[in-house]
């Protein structure tokens, strides 16, 4: 185990979720969702979870005693340019139920078209937030290389709303880094600020200066199950 930084050019700006963390994407979850999908498995939260803290199956050291975590940070904008901070809006409608059960009757029975610019069918817009983090999205852990290079060589989008083209991949890299303090490395910036979601339990002495809020430590983070008080990183304008 190595420390490494990871930097994914994207050609899109990263769709950043609704109802979840602030940040478009960990490092850990990512490895983990393409683990996922090549093995072809489902969250449970019933059953053991395979890919946790100390299971060995993702090439990241594992860091923490009484809430074991990852050893890696959340993304972050980088490179010359500066990130740039919006909103991508999309029009969404409800599922036309009362069409599809129309479409399985005969064709004669089919007798009307919920428009969906008025009545059941109306659609609406949102927004979320997005960011395009200049030339790249980096992230900082401690882990395998060879490892983590392989599973990220298939990544083509990152973030939420990826069909509409939000979050294209054109170029991931991984490379050794050499920090002062590897201990910290993805954990900590030279400020003594968080990187990622640090259960305070285990990290008693962060900087006074962050936030701390009860937050999902480990993948996945949108799941209430994994919530406990951390220190929150910063949000980075996302």
């Amino acid at each position: 185990m190595r420390p490494l930084e990871v930097k994914i050019e994207i050609l899109t700006p990263v769709g950043s979720p609704l109802r979840r963390q602030a940040h478009p994407v960990h490092l850990d979850s990512l490895l983990i969702a393409l683990m996922t999908i090549r093995e072809k498995r489902k969250f449970d939260p019933e059953s053991p979870d395979p890919f946790a803290p100390g299971t060995g199956k993702v090439p990241l050291a594992v860091v923490g005693n009484k809430v074991p975590i990852y050893q890696s940070s959340v993304g972050y904008p980088g490179g010359n340019l500066p990130a740039e901070y919006g909103y991508f809006s999309f029009v969404k409608k409800p599922p036309n139920v009362e069409l599809q059960i129309l479409k399985a009757r005969k064709p004669e029975k089919t007798k009307y078209y919920q428009s969906p610019s008025a009545g059941q069918g109306k659609g609406w817009m949102e927004s979320i937030p997005v960011v395009h983090p200049g030339r790249y999205l980096g992230f900082q852990g401690v882990g395998d290389k060879d490892a983590i290079t392989e599973i990220l060589d298939g990544l083509q989008s990152i973030g939420v709303m990826r069909r509409v083209g939000l979050g294209e991949v054109i170029k991931v890299s991984v490379v050794e880094a050499d920090p002062a303090d590897p201990s910290t490395w993805g954990l900590l910036d030279n400020n003594k600020m968080p990187l990622r979601e640090l259960p305070v339990v285990d990290w008693p002495d962060v900087s006074s200066d962050c936030a701390a809020g009860n937050v999902a430590a480990v993948p996945p983070y949108w799941y209430p199950g994994n919530n406990t008080l951390c220190w929150l990183p910063k949000q980075h304008g996302w």
